[in-house]
């Protein structure tokens, strides 16, 4: 069940909103073996998922579309 019983049944809003007061900008929980990040802030999110996209991404490398020498 891992941490279902800590997660905001309603206004889960509020609930990540003191999660961040508690726990900072990112918080990760699992649930039914399923791990949740939560991200409470918008220059994270920012940070994360715009200027380091790519090394998030699961996109395999092809060298003849990245490598301008083939």
């Amino acid at each position: 069940l891992g941490n279902l019983f800590d997660v905001p049944r309603s206004c889960e809003y509020e609930g990540y909103t003191k999660w961040k007061e508690t726990y900072g900008d990112i918080a990760h929980i699992k649930v039914f073996g399923k791990h949740i990040i939560i991200i409470n802030s918008v220059k994270v999110v920012k940070e994360l998922l715009e200027q380091c996209s790519a090394i998030y991404s699961n996109r395999p490398y092809i060298p003849m579309v990245h490598d301008s020498d083939l």
